[in-house]
């Protein structure tokens, strides 16, 4: 091996690596959105969104049968996008034996409207229909032209 291609491949590692290094911080400052996970206002805000998404009742329809799917008790993913306006946001999952129903997303977002602070948006990940209720007389049924909803509250 010449020792020019030598330090060719020891340049193409080491940038490899840095790049591997860099995504990896970036990973890692999305996981953690407000920086500081210990936060009062970041406390009260996941235990609001847990509390919301223990109030929305999601039902998948196979046929004429109606089965009700499961919350997972943690959500899958948390975030926050300060370009957005979204202070705080978690996803959600709803399972029927184990199997993923739906997929939804929370997010809270710092508008000085009240009527604008909440954004919930539900989507299938399940072959069969589904439909959601959720705790302020809201409700939505997908068919098989819209398996997506979003509300904003």
């Amino acid at each position: 091996m010449s020792k020019l291609f030598r330090q060719a491949v020891i340049r193409f590692l080491v940038a490899a690596l840095a790049v591997a290094q860099i995504g990896r911080q970036s990973v890692v400052a999305a996981d953690d959105p407000a920086g500081d996970t210990g936060t009062v206002e970041r406390q009260a805000l996941l235990k609001e969104m847990r509390s919301a998404a223990a109030a929305i009742k999601v039902t998948e329809k196979v046929g004429e049968l109606l089965r009700p799917a499961k919350l997972v008790e943690e959500p899958i993913f948390r975030y926050s996008d300060e370009q957005r306006a979204i202070r705080d946001a978690t996803m959600w999952i709803w399972t029927f034996e184990g199997r993923p129903v739906t997929v939804m997303k929370l997010e809270r977002y710092s508008f000085p409207d009240p009527k604008r602070h909440w954004l919930f948006n539900v989507g299938s990940t399940s072959p069969n229909l589904f439909t959601v209720q959720w705790p302020f007389d809201r409700e939505f049924e997908s068919n098989d032209y819209c398996n997506t909803s979003t509300l904003i509250i």
